[in-house]
């Protein structure tokens, strides 16, 4: 349907700024192609589109990641930036043009210090969520070594407040590798639900026992689902 190929066409295009992909680099890219390629065919068609709608968009509008690519080219004219100390803060990943920002930050600035969170690699394998923090940390590191520039980059450990049994499910619940829980779980309970509307009535009932009875406030309280669809039926 047109709405679908418009939705396609809106999350192409944003993965295509998200990763500092340009018009020209499409077409240094369909050069290479041969012209029986049906993919060049297509690659003609998303580069006249992203092409148009830049030079539409140019000096008219700007989104978060144009603003990040300005800034990126700007920030050297900054007499300010060039004696501040910057401190970055995100929780697990940069995009290819908020690396690129770092990249001039720490050319024109005084100091910079980067805070990521990562986990102790004793508890994550190379596969869990935290490997993609690690691959930054690397990355960023690699790019300070090659201008020739010092980042300082804060690796913040994960303190949980979980009790010691939900803190293992939590950090081995996508994990490839099993590892079983040493002991009996006292905060971990399983129950049999016929359909999710059981389900739920079940969980509302434990949600008021747990405020009526046992003094949690209703804040206190969290409830995540796999698939919020089925819920949302019932």
């Amino acid at each position: 349907s047109q709405q679908g190929v418009l939705k396609e066409i809106n999350n192409l295009i944003n993965e295509f700024k998200t990763c500092n992909v340009s018009a020209d680099f499409l077409s240094s890219v369909k050069n290479t192609l041969n012209e029986e390629d049906s993919f060049r065919g297509k690659l003609i068609d998303i580069e006249l589109i992203y092409r148009g709608l830049n030079e539409y968009m140019d000096n008219t509008y700007l989104d978060d990641l144009d603003l990040i690519k300005l800034c990126s080219n700007k920030i050297s004219d900054s007499l300010l930036a060039r004696s501040a100390t910057f401190f970055i803060d995100e929780f697990l990943d940069f995009n290819e043009g908020e690396l690129e920002l770092i990249k001039q930050i720490a050319i024109v600035g005084e100091n910079i210090y980067i805070a990521l969170n990562n986990s102790n690699d004793d508890f994550y394998d190379s596969q869990d969520v935290y490997s993609i923090a690690r691959t930054n940390i690397k990355r960023i590191k690699d790019m300070a070594d090659n201008i020739g520039k010092h980042i300082n980059v804060v690796e913040c450990g994960e303190v949980s407040c979980l009790a010691i049994d939900a803190d293992h499910l939590s950090q081995h619940f996508f994990a490839n590798a099993i590892e079983i829980f040493p002991g009996n779980p006292n905060h971990i309970d399983l129950f049999y639900a016929l359909n999710p509307h059981v389900e739920i009535v079940e969980i509302a009932d434990r949600i008021i026992c747990e405020v009526r009875d046992n003094g949690c406030r209703w804040r206190d309280l969290a409830i995540i689902v796999g698939n919020e669809e089925v819920y949302k039926k019932t």
